[in-house]
């Protein structure tokens, strides 16, 4: 697990964009943000997980083949004898049509052959273009010294994938990885681009499975795709064993889904229960699940509510991954030693809150218990911000930003903004949900300047006399911001375009135009005032009604 810091908050964990750059000018200002012991701190984190259950690409493993792509000497490959187990050695009964290779029907139990150096047990991939199929066509692997295979029979669960190809997984458990093609004496088609790779560590799904028929590998997406209309035939994704009271991370996207509202794919854990994760259209999906029963598999079941399935789907992109919410968080002095006391998920007063993949600490920071005897609150003093990451990845992280904590900050004001749902690349609130996060820092307001625009309709009488109309006016007051650095700048300006707007305890609208800080010439110093246009929704526009 890791943390992926988010810029354009108050409280930052990384450098902002030049800040190691000191020859810029010779300003050696520096800005902290400001707190007194009232004023409640947000702070966001992206939890990220780094140990994916599912998620894997099975193309990337080596095609093990040679003469995959048939010629007229059919390079690479022999002929066997499924009679007598026999390997005859050049092929002559089998030929090269223009498209593939094509057996002889008259010898149908004359088997394409080529042995491969993927250890007996393992697991491979094998894909082909198959062309003119009629009759059976079998795809083996296993041992030609035992005349042993794992067969699987393209007639019987006949359909290409998208690419035009059929992609099956087979466990090679008869003692060998040798790889024969053969059909039934009726049998007339052909086969080109066969390809075969070795897939036991990053296999998805268990092999063998004989619901693996219905379904078939997307090469070129490293997806599945349901090939049948049959019910009742899910995937069993291996390895991806759910465990009690964790919370995972699924996600995954779908294509080539008919736009037929009732169909779905969904992930399951028992096909008698609710889904995990239903998908209804041609997107990706996220979802985090926490699991409450004992272990179990993971299915994957393209259906409907009416019990029938959705042929040619395909899930693809598949991901799995456990999350972990072992963090802790406590205020520190600037020179990293601690503070105050650990604060984490179980904590009484001010825990921190997980929410799907995100993290969030609030406090006021009154109420901070000090690392001392005592459990007093902080002193006055300049303070930064760690968080600990106690979960499989690790780390240990102390913020950028320095906070200037004190009893009072003359002429600031607190700023608090939030929006509805996830902006700006936070998680605000959501319904059923226990956290609200805002962007909120204390800030020095100069002044609020008013002007009052007006807007008119006059005609003038040819009796000499003027009459209005209509006439609007409203009240427009300009807020000008002391000298503060980039990084604040960017909260700002996050701050007016929000959904709302509170700065102490009045709401306020900002009439959108350009944010633009006010520096000096040639970047000369590191800080820098700026205005914003703002109207108080408790000084409405009014209008003349009796025109």
């Amino acid at each position: 697990m890791g943390l992926e810091f988010i810029p354009n908050q108050p409280i930052l964990f990384t450098d902002p964009i030049f800040a190691d750059q000191t020859c810029l000018n010779s300003d050696t200002r520096q800005y902290a943000q400001l707190a007194q012991p009232d004023d409640d701190t947000y702070i966001q984190w992206i939890n990220t997980p780094d140990t994916p259950i599912a998620g894997c690409n099975m193309m990337l493993q080596p095609d093990v083949i040679t003469g995959g792509i048939f010629d007229n000497a059919l390079t690479g490959w022999s002929e066997y004898d499924l009679t007598t187990g026999t390997v005859l050695g050049t092929p002559t009964y089998w030929s090269y049509t223009g498209s593939g290779a094509a057996p002889n029907s008259s010898f149908p139990n004359i088997a394409l052959y080529q042995s491969t150096p993927i250890p007996a047990g393992n697991v491979v991939l094998i894909s082909w273009e198959p062309s003119d199929v009629s009759g059976d066509v079998y795809i083996g692997v296993g041992n030609t010294g035992t005349n042993s295979f794992n067969i699987f029979n393209y007639s019987t669960y006949p359909g290409l994938n998208i690419d035009g190809r059929r992609c099956v997984v087979f466990t090679a458990y008869t003692g060998g990885t040798d790889i024969i093609i053969y059909g039934s004496s009726i049998s007339t088609w052909s086969i080109n681009d066969v390809q075969v790779r070795d897939v036991t560590l990053v296999q998805c799904f268990v092999p063998d499975n004989p619901s693996f028929q219905n379904w078939t590998y997307v090469e070129s997406i490293n997806g599945y795709q349901k090939l049948d209309n049959l019910y009742g035939n899910p995937l069993t994704l291996a390895g991806a064993t759910l465990l009690t009271g964790v919370t995972y991370k699924i996600s995954f996207s779908v294509q080539n889904m008919s736009s037929t509202i009732t169909n779905s794919i969904g992930l399951y854990e028992s096909t008698t229960l609710a889904p995990m994760l239903v998908a209804t259209e041609n997107k990706a999906y996220t979802a985090y699940y926490t699991h409450t029963l004992g272990p179990a598999n993971v299915l994957i079941e393209i259906a409907n509510s009416f019990g029938t399935d959705m042929q040619g789907a395909i899930l693809y992109d598949l991901r799995i991954d456990e999350m972990c919410y072992d963090y802790r968080a406590r205020i520190s002095f600037t020179d990293g030693t601690a503070a105050s006391i650990w604060y984490d998920g179980s904590s009484v007063l001010y825990p921190l809150q997980f929410f799907e993949d995100r993290i969030v600490w609030a406090f006021t920071w009154q109420d901070i218990e000090s690392i001392g005897p005592g459990g007093l609150p902080l002193d006055p003093d300049c303070y930064k911000i760690q968080i600990e990451n106690n979960c499989s990845g690790g780390g240990f992280f102390t913020s950028y930003t320095v906070v200037n904590y004190k009893p009072t900050h003359d002429c600031s004001v607190v700023l608090k903004a939030s929006s509805t749902g996830n902006a700006f690349g936070f998680f605000f609130n959501q319904a059923g949900v226990s956290i609200n996060f805002y962007l909120q820092q204390r800030l020095r307001l100069l002044q609020f300047n008013p002007t009052y625009p007006i807007k008119t309709e006059e005609y003038l009488f040819s009796t000499g006399t003027y009459k209005r109309t209509f006439a609007q006016t409203g009240k427009v007051r300009t807020a000008w911001f002391d000298y503060v650095d980039e990084p604040t700048h960017d909260v700002i300006r996050l701050q007016l375009l929000s959904d709302n707007l509170i700065i102490g305890n009045q709401l306020f609208y900002f009439i959108a135009d350009n944010y633009e800080p006010e520096w000096a010439a040639n970047g000369k110093y590191n800080l820098a005032q700026s205005r914003a246009d703002l109207v108080a929704y408790n000084e409405p526009v009014l209008f003349n009604k009796s025109c």
